[in-house]
């Protein structure tokens, strides 16, 4: 935690440094399926070698599980398409207002925008 002093938060071995949680699932038919995009998904995605993303699952809209989700350029670079991401209407209408300028095509493109095809479920 920030500001803590505890022998946890000031340990330096690796078991006591924790991520936010995304994770990742390959399906029967090879699918790779993530669900959430932490903050934590650039750095998690390098230490597991993830290279491929073929659909996103987002369960809520906080920012400890999409913040990542900017990230996923990265995968639409690599898989050359845009990503399907799945989850409630409430929490697809959040992505929109919180990551617009990925939806807006007069916006930036400078560094790239994640590209996404939002599909709501109930």
């Amino acid at each position: 935690m920030i500001g803590c002093d505890c022998d946890v938060c000031r340990s330096s071995d690796p078991r006591d440094k924790r991520h936010r949680t995304s994770i990742y699932v390959t399906l029967d038919d090879d699918t790779r399926v993530l669900i959430d995009t932490t903050p934590d998904l650039r750095t998690q995605a390098l230490a597991h070698d993830v290279r491929r993303v073929d659909a996103i699952l987002l369960t809520h809209a906080h920012a400890d599980h999409i913040m990542g989700l900017d990230d996923v350029r990265r995968f639409n670079h690599l898989s050359r398409r845009s990503m399907p991401v799945f989850s409630s209407a409430e929490t697809l209408d959040a992505i929109r207002r919180m990551f617009g300028y990925a939806f807006d095509p007069a916006a930036s493109r400078g560094g790239g925008v994640p590209a996404l095809d939002l599909f709501p479920v109930s």
